[in-house]
């Protein structure tokens, strides 16, 4: 019985750690955003706009909108481009997905919008391929789906051999899925991925940048903050 009480006990040691572990990958970039936020070279207010009387105003950056340090856009399409950070096993993630989808579809075609899932281990790794195979397959209509089955599997998914089950009962072909899932072209998309986390300097997810030169931080107002800031962009486009 003290075996059996001591596994437990490790049992529940070890759920504790994941969970710590999960909630340090998902807000290690916005705490660390916060934290930089006023060290950071780029000045808050740097864009101008010009007013009714034709007088040059300074734009004031909202509180929880850091500058990005020399990093630029990923792509060039689009008149502003927003970049999306995420993780399938990110609980913060899974919250905040709907609510950014739904701002997606009331944005005009001069926003490009970009979705990008990052990693770090080997359960992220899966989680990414499972995006880009879904993405190729033109079947991002399961994408929510993921986000709710990673959360409710015994393992989160964290296999190929459990991510192909997962397709075959979504209907997917377990050879189509495969020859996508191991391709050259979904690596090189991770690749891309990865390089564009590290080349903004991000530490966790959810992370949204903006034009390559703000980031929205996670917050109670965050799409919000993010319409506010697009529709800035695009004023200032014009």
């Amino acid at each position: 019985m003290k075996l059996i009480h001591g596994f437990k006990i490790q049992l529940n040691i070890a759920s504790f750690v994941g969970a710590i572990f999960i909630y340090w990958v998902c807000l290690g970039g916005v705490q660390t955003a916060r934290a930089n936020e006023s060290s950071m070279p780029v000045q808050v207010g740097v864009d101008t706009q010009i007013n009714s009387q034709g007088a040059p105003t300074e734009w004031q950056m909202p509180m929880d909108v850091a500058s990005v340090v020399n990093a630029g856009r990923v792509q060039t399409q689009g008149t502003v481009e927003v970049v999306e950070f995420f993780w399938y096993g990110c609980p913060h993630c899974a919250i905040f997905e709907p609510s950014f989808v739904q701002w997606r579809t009331t944005q005009p075609q001069a926003v490009q919008i970009i979705t990008l899932p990052i990693s770090w281990n080997k359960t992220m790794v899966t989680h990414q391929r499972m995006y880009f195979t879904l993405e190729a397959l033109n079947r991002l209509d399961l994408h929510d789906q993921v986000f709710k089955d990673v959360a409710a599997a015994k393992d989160s998914l964290a296999t190929s051999g459990s991510a192909l089950a997962w397709a075959q009962k979504q209907g997917i072909s377990p050879s189509q899925w495969r020859a996508i899932f191991n391709s050259a072209a979904v690596t090189q998309k991770m690749q891309f991925a990865q390089a564009q986390f590290e080349r903004f300097g991000l530490t966790g997810v959810p992370a949204v940048i903006v034009d390559g030169r703000y980031q929205v931080l996670l917050s109670a107002n965050t799409i919000e903050t993010l319409d506010a800031l697009v529709k800035q962009r695009l004023s200032k486009a014009k």
